[in-house]
């Protein structure tokens, strides 16, 4: 399993982040691009409900990725966030998390 790394997300802006899933598939396996999902949740800090909004869309063939957009959060707060791909022959479903902390607007 790789690692992904991303850098601090300011609280006003709205990125995108590639996942990667390549180095998971086994030969033959192939992702399902229509059902991609991102969920997230308060990895610390003093949020009960997580302010951070993710979506995941589907990467461009022949790449296996998954682009997570994400917009808002709290300053000061770290998120988690899960993408899921599920996959065919064999059927499974590849899980990666990564942390995203969200940090003030800078001037």
């Amino acid at each position: 399993m790789s690692r992904l790394i991303v850098p601090p997300k300011e609280v006003s802006a709205t990125r995108v982040d590639v996942v990667d899933f390549t180095p998971d598939l086994v030969a033959g396996q192939s992702p399902t691009y229509a059902n991609v999902t991102a969920s997230v949740s308060v990895y610390s800090g003093s949020e009960t409900s997580p302010a951070l909004t993710v979506t995941a869309t589907a990467g461009s063939y022949p790449y296996y990725t998954v682009n997570v957009t994400t917009s808002g959060g709290t300053s000061g707060v770290v998120y988690a966030v899960r993408v899921t791909m599920p996959t065919t022959a064999p059927t499974a479903t590849l899980v990666k998390t990564y942390f995203l902390a969200v940090i003030p607007d800078l001037p």
